[in-house]
């Protein structure tokens, strides 16, 4: 009987893996954003499916660290997957001036931190239809059970692999996979 970390999982590998093949789709795309939530799931991701059929993409903006960029390419590069950059500015920047004289005289605030999540998912879903890739999202479950995940957003996709892990888990399975490949993972040993 595998032991807890393990059995969740291989879980979380085998829900993603099914679901995708049984769907028909070919390969999966997600946000890689340098967080913790965004490189377990690419983890599984590569384990379920294999490098080949898992493509990242960093979408920077003007508050994304050099940590997180760092981050997000190293985790792609250990995984040996596709790792893209495309740049949100101009859609942010676009949003916010479109709508400039609706919002005149209003403080700014979460309203405009969201349109960052939502070009980003209009981005993955560009990418999806142009390609045919199912997007994966990658919010865990305490994130949703507070209300910290932007519909539109990074909610935007067709399975979330860890939805029902809360963050301490996320944590645990990370550190787990990090030191440990399970039987049937398609992904790399080491520090993923």
């Amino acid at each position: 009987v595998p032991e807890r970390e393990e059995a969740a999982y291989r879980a979380c590998m085998l829900g993603l893996r099914d679901y995708v093949n049984k769907n028909g789709f070919k390969n999966v795309v997600l946000g890689l954003s340098g967080g913790i939530d965004s490189a377990i799931c690419a983890a599984l991701a590569v384990d379920a499916l294999g490098e080949e059929r898992l493509r990242t993409v960093m979408m920077p903006y003007r508050y994304t660290s050099k940590d997180s960029l760092k981050d997000a390419e190293d985790c792609a590069r250990a995984l040996g997957c596709r790792y893209d950059i495309v740049p949100i500015s101009e859609p942010v920047e676009g949003f916010k001036h479109a709508l400039t004289q609706l919002f005149e005289g209003t403080q700014e605030g979460i309203t405009e931190e969201n349109l960052q999540s939502r070009a980003r998912g209009t981005i993955l879903m560009a990418i999806s239809n142009k390609f045919g890739s199912m997007v994966v999202t990658t919010g865990n479950k305490s994130e949703m059970s507070v209300g910290y995940a932007t519909l539109y957003g990074d909610m935007n996709g067709g399975f979330n692999p860890i939805k029902d892990l809360y963050k301490m888990q996320v944590y645990a399975l990370s550190r787990w996979r990090n030191s440990h490949v399970p039987p049937g993972a398609l992904g790399p040993s080491g520090e993923v």
